[in-house]
């Protein structure tokens, strides 16, 4: 049995056939994009755990490009991708934080190629462990703060160091718990009974007058 057709019909079939064939041809030689930029910098350490994850491309892609990107990463992210308005930046928007000290990395793809890949390192810290580390930090200092106070109402002539003269100056080493005498001339017993009368004028104890003499041209 023939089927025919009129030709108007027929002119049809073969326009829609050739029209098939054009977008697949289209399809087919679609043009490799560039390689992307991309943020974080490949090989970042500390990035933050709610960094979101962009690749930008030096000009807009058109849709059917970017149809034939993909995107992958290990450890898997779940992610809300979106290009922005000008069709040159797919942004990577974690559903959820990233996972705290983990390389991540990236793989671009066009058309199963591999445009580029890349990898980031996670900071160690979380929200919640940064907060723990301000509180510890916190009373630390409250309790330094505390220990300094009572080391000062113990010693109110540390205000008046250091010492300075012509002839020696003098500091107080707290590791030590003595004076560090220091003396721009040699030394001489009359020399260190002056230096020893100054600690006594500033309020030091005599059960505090432990100290270390040296000598030091060069000193101011």
């Amino acid at each position: 049995m023939k089927l025919f057709f009129s030709k108007p019909i027929l002119s049809t079939l073969i326009l829609v056939a050739l029209l098939v064939v054009g977008v697949y041809l289209a399809q087919l030689f679609i043009p490799s994009p560039p390689t992307p930029s991309i943020f974080p910098l490949p090989n970042s350490r500390f990035v933050s755990l709610n960094t979101p994850i962009s690749l930008t491309f030096p000009s807009p892609l058109s849709a059917s490009t970017r149809r034939h990107l993909a995107v992958t990463t290990t450890p898997t992210i779940l992610d809300n991708s979106i290009w922005n308005q000008a069709g040159d930046t797919l942004i990577l928007n974690p559903r959820e934080s990233l996972a705290k000290n983990t390389r991540y990395s990236i793989t671009i793809q066009f058309k199963d190629t591999e445009l580029a890949n890349f990898s980031f390192t996670t900071d160690p810290y979380d929200a919640t462990d940064l907060r723990q580390q301000l509180q510890k930090q916190t009373e630390d200092d409250l309790v330094f703060g505390k220990k300094v106070n009572e080391f000062l109402e113990k010693r109110p002539w540390l205000s008046s160091l250091p010492v300075r003269t012509p002839t020696y100056y003098i500091y107080f080493d707290s590791p030590s718990q003595q004076f560090f005498i220091y003396f721009t001339s040699p030394q001489t017993p009359a020399r260190v009974e002056q230096a020893i009368t100054s600690l006594k004028q500033i309020g030091v104890a005599p059960a505090d007058l432990k100290y270390k003499t040296f000598y030091d041209p060069s000193a101011p």
